[in-house]
């Protein structure tokens, strides 16, 4: 692998990373709204 091959694949980690903790942050953002509605109803 050549110098900038390796660094677009360590920019596409970093990204994928980001991407997993905002869905991660995200599905439980839902679950919680949705334990909420259950609550209330």
């Amino acid at each position: 692998m050549s110098s900038k091959e390796l660094k677009c694949l360590k920019e596409l980690e970093e990204e994928n990373y980001k991407l997993k903790q905002m869905y991660a942050t995200f599905a439980l953002d839902y679950q919680m709204a949705k334990d909420i509605i259950r609550k209330n109803y």
